[in-house]
């Protein structure tokens, strides 16, 4: 994915606010047949420390939450279920003491499609 047609600008309290356009115009997307394609990128708050340039989501995009749900366990070998009537959402989540090679989060199913994050420790990479 290519980001292009960055604009910064300062906020109310003086920290630089990054947006760019997403995507690619070389390669074919699946809401191409709904004839849109690529999207604005989030806020992004841009620091330089020590001579390197980092980025983070804007703080403002706290104030675009709504109701909480709040979800605590341990599993081993399940899987828990957390139910959201919402389009979108923010998941915090930490792993703590595993074991296996390869564990994973479903985010997102429905009937003709999912998504997926699998981790694999040995390699230390998403898939």
């Amino acid at each position: 994915m290519f980001k292009y047609a960055q604009q910064s600008f300062l906020d109310k309290n003086q920290k630089i606010l990054l947006l760019a356009w997403a995507g690619s115009g070389e390669i074919a997307y699946p809401t191409d047949q709904e004839s849109w394609v690529h999207c604005l990128t989030i806020p992004r708050e841009l620091v330089l420390k020590e001579g390197k340039l980092y980025q983070k989501p804007a703080e403002q995009l706290k104030l675009l939450r709504t109701d909480s749900i709040s979800e605590q366990g341990i599993l081993q070998d399940e899987t828990m279920e957390i139910e959201n009537e919402s389009d979108v959402y923010e998941l915090e989540i930490n792993f703590k003491e595993i074991e296996a090679s390869r564990f994973g989060i479903e985010l997102y199913s429905s009937e003709k499609e999912g998504l997926v994050l699998q981790f694999d420790r040995e390699k230390q990479v998403i898939i």
